[in-house]
């Protein structure tokens, strides 16, 4: 991968990944944000076709607000988890608890409406694992499950990994670390073995900034 560019659109981080002359796109942020983006893609001197996939770490409003805009625009192919693909096609929010109980009730108020985002159908369905065969094995994406269960990241050779909201930074959290939202802790857990595993060296969150995957490494071994 040749270059990583970071892009705020709501209170989301999405990143641009650069591969040779083509670009794919970790997550499309909140919804009324496609001008913006289409800005920044100017700024960048980046023609909206050089976007050939997008992909959706999990189904929930703040990374797919501008997906049906952006799909439209780019003409990119929406990559996600087979588990997200019936929400996707509804334009629904994955389940999710906090650990923090009595909060619970407000979460699902809010994640539980109808329609949250333009419903869109996915071109590729991830299992476990998905190679982007023309890159080579450059960037892969992996079914991390634990947020929710349709999480998925993106790992390139180098070590960087996209984890969406399987790690959390500001404004969840003064400091990235384990999120404290998730469909499932333990598997959250059992998913961070994974992704270092993989070898993961940095951690890009969709919130926050990027961290050493030292930070979580230690936590992980914790809960051994």
């Amino acid at each position: 991968m040749d270059e990583i560019i970071r892009i705020k659109l709501g209170f989301t981080n999405t990143f641009l990944l650069r591969v040779s002359d083509e670009y794919i796109l970790i997550d499309v942020g909140t919804s009324k944000k496609t001008k913006k983006f289409l800005r920044i893609l100017d700024d960048y001197n980046i023609s909206p076709d050089k976007i050939k996939y997008i992909v959706i770490t999990h189904a929930h409003f703040d990374h797919t607000g501008c997906l049906a805009e952006i799909q439209k625009i780019t003409g990119a192919q929406v990559i996600a988890h087979k588990n997200a693909v019936d929400l996707l096609k509804q334009g629904k929010n994955a389940f999710v608890g906090i650990k923090i109980k009595r909060f619970n009730s407000l979460i699902r108020r809010k994640l539980d409406k109808p329609q949250v985002y333009h419903p869109v159908t996915p071109d590729i369905i991830v299992d476990d694992t998905y190679t982007f065969e023309e890159y080579w094995t450059d960037i892969r994406v992996i079914h991390t499950p634990g947020h929710t269960l349709c999480s998925i990241s993106a790992i390139d050779k180098n070590g960087n990994v996209f984890v969406g909201d399987s790690a959390m930074g500001f404004p969840i959290r003064i400091v990235p670390r384990l999120p404290i939202i998730a469909a499932d802790f333990n598997l959250l857990i059992t998913s961070w073995k994974k992704i270092i595993g993989e070898g993961a060296k940095k951690v890009y969150p969709a919130h926050g900034k990027p961290f050493k995957i030292d930070k979580i490494r230690k936590k992980v071994e914790r809960k051994k």
